[in-house]
């Protein structure tokens, strides 16, 4: 398993993947939902006294390296996590409480545009439908775990999946008390699935792809992506007596039965007690499991599971786990918390996996007010399994307020995606940016440990990301 640092470091080159160039120019549409304005201060932290002493890394250098470097600005948002959110940041990377790199980013729906004196002034621009597909290039190439960050980088990505699959299924259900949903609707939205899946097009692209970043450990995607494209079979062998979803009600507890199978129960009383599952023809079983324990004002417990079983080998013996993957959240902000100190626990293990994974996170929030204007405080560490101790820490301070829709401006932007990178591509951006970059971030660099600058150089090296960018 890679060491702490280089996860890190790895996730830190990740989010740094992301410039592009120049050809046309775009219009965007304007919508009036009010912004929230947020004073922003974002910082990294390392925690060298929670690392054991073996000298793998110059943690205290990083310690100090890290203390003196944050990223500020003023961030506006409208419409976040849906297909049309519209945001600008303007601010910079700070050292030392001083502005050195300045740089703006704007969005518009599923295209971003990045801005900077690091840049020679001009803006390169991401289309996000090619976002993850990029993205797979450093898991594939160097080892990074750039895949499941992606995810995290592109919150609309999963929500244009729910959207999909999801909510159409949950308004079907709509209602009270004992019902069906008919066979026949139930067929219509499947065939309406497969048809979109087998045009082919750009919601096929996109969802091929992030089922790519999802499953690539698994190596199980391109499986998960045809079922996809086969719901109406499915529905035909869950229910070949074509009797719909049924759904009943007893003590607070919706039971959905589909061709006499138990798909879906749910507390009545508690939204997030629920249990899904989903079985394939071949015997596999997948389970999703969600538990809420409503708590106090320190915050509330959810324990979230997901569990992929095949057969038994032997008629009569116990199911195989092929997968079961854990988040344990205590003491989380779940409602309109003030102030929570909250523990967080990922697990994994099954024979898909080489061995167990673990890994526990602090989550602390504070805020002054659940209404805007406020104080966010928000702070993630990760423990080290070793010690138990922080050993990495990320927090955002935020002083929000609401502003009405005016404060966005349109931009005019070049195009030319910076994810279809090619050869040729590579050089342009080395001739024209080499030296305003360097020149930009110099003094970052002088300021940094000649032991972080060791572990840099080494970690470039060993996962090959010189060579990636085209500079070996």
């Amino acid at each position: 398993m890679r060491q702490p640092l280089s996860r890190f470091m790895a996730l830190l080159l990740c989010l740094c993947l992301l410039p592009a160039a120049a050809l046309a120019y775009g219009e965007h549409p304007v919508f009036t939902d009010p912004v929230t304005r947020a004073e922003m201060t974002i910082t990294f932290d390392v925690h060298a006294d929670a690392f054991p002493a073996d000298g793998k890394a110059d943690y205290a250098g990083w310690e100090a390296f890290l203390g003196k470097v944050a990223v500020k600005g003023v961030l506006d948002v409208q419409q976040p996590f849906t297909e049309n959110v519209r945001a600008w940041f303007d601010g910079g990377l700070y050292l030392k409480d001083r502005l050195t790199v300045p740089f703006q980013f704007d969005v518009y729906g599923r295209e971003r545009f990045l801005s900077s004196r690091a840049l020679r002034d001009e803006s390169l621009y991401f289309q996000m439908d090619n976002f993850l597909e990029f993205m797979m290039k450093p898991c594939y190439y160097m080892e990074m775990p750039s895949n499941l960050i992606s995810l995290g980088m592109y919150p609309e990505a999963s929500l244009e999946l729910w959207q999909r699959y999801c909510a159409p299924v949950i308004d079907l259900c709509k209602g009270e008390g004992k019902r069906t949903v008919p066979y026949e609707d139930l067929l219509a939205l499947c065939q309406r699935w497969d048809a979109a899946h087998a045009a082919d097009g750009e919601n096929a692209y996109r969802l091929q792809n992030y089922l790519t970043n999802l499953l690539y450990d698994l190596g199980v995607s391109y499986e998960v992506y045809d079922q996809l494209g086969c719901m109406t079979d499915f529905l035909e062998r869950m229910d070949p007596d074509h009797k719909g979803l049924v759904i009943t009600s007893k003590k607070k507890t919706e039971t959905y039965k589909l061709g006499g199978t138990t798909v879906f129960t749910r507390k009545l009383t508690e939204a997030r007690n629920f249990t899904l599952t989903l079985p394939d023809e071949y015997g596999n079983v997948l389970t999703l499991t969600s538990v809420e324990k409503i708590g106090n004002w320190r915050g509330d417990d959810w324990a979230l599971t997901l569990s992929i079983t095949h057969p038994a080998a032997e008629e009569g013996g116990e199911p195989v786990n092929y997968l079961t993957l854990a988040l344990d959240m205590d003491k989380v902000p779940l409602r309109d918390h003030y102030e929570t100190t909250g523990k967080i626990r990922f697990t994994a293990e099954g024979e898909a996996l080489a061995e167990p994974v673990a890994a526990d996170f602090e989550l602390v929030l504070y805020r002054t007010d659940i209404d805007y204007p406020n104080l966010t405080r928000w702070s993630l560490s990760y423990l080290h399994p070793e010690t138990g101790l922080s050993c990495f820490t990320a927090t955002a301070e935020l002083l929000q307020q609401e502003m009405p829709y005016t404060v966005l401006r349109e931009n005019a932007y070049p195009y030319e995606d910076f994810f279809h990178l090619n050869d040729e591509y590579i050089q342009r951006i080395k001739a024209n940016y080499t030296a305003s970059l360097v020149v930009s971030f110099l003094p970052v660099i002088t300021e940094m440990p000649a032991g972080v600058l060791n572990d840099v150089i080494r970690f470039s090296q060993e996962s090959g990301i010189l060579l990636f960018l085209g500079m070996e």
